[in-house]
């Protein structure tokens, strides 16, 4: 018989993308691994390992630019308040199409 063993704690993995080792690669992502590692951040809640992981790899987030949404069905509704984050932050949002119609007037956003 085997049973279901949930831990007390969370894991996330992220990759460590070294772009600028690749001169005159695509930054676009896809299938084919180009990265040169991998980093774990552990924790005991999904945001303490996933600051863990993003520390890790060292990655920044960019204080303002351009940010593209795109939500599965069940966590649209709370995309809104996630956009207007964003455009408080200064960012300009472009969204897929099902997410535009939910974001509707609440922020302007570029629709893919």
């Amino acid at each position: 018989m085997t049973k279901e063993i949930i831990p007390p704690y969370y894991s996330v993995k992220e990759v460590v993308l070294p772009f600028n080792k690749f001169p005159g690669v695509d930054p676009l992502l896809g299938p084919e691994m180009r990265s040169t590692g991998e980093v774990m951040g552990v924790g005991r809640t999904f945001a303490e390992a996933f600051a863990k992981a993003q520390l890790g790899s060292n990655s920044t987030m960019k204080k303002q630019g351009r940010a593209l949404l795109s939500v599965r069905e069940g966590d649209k509704e709370r995309v809104v308040d996630l956009a207007a984050k964003l455009l408080k932050q200064g960012f300009e949002l472009d969204a897929t199409h099902g997410t535009a119609i939910v974001l509707g007037e609440a922020v302007s956003t570029r629709v893919w």
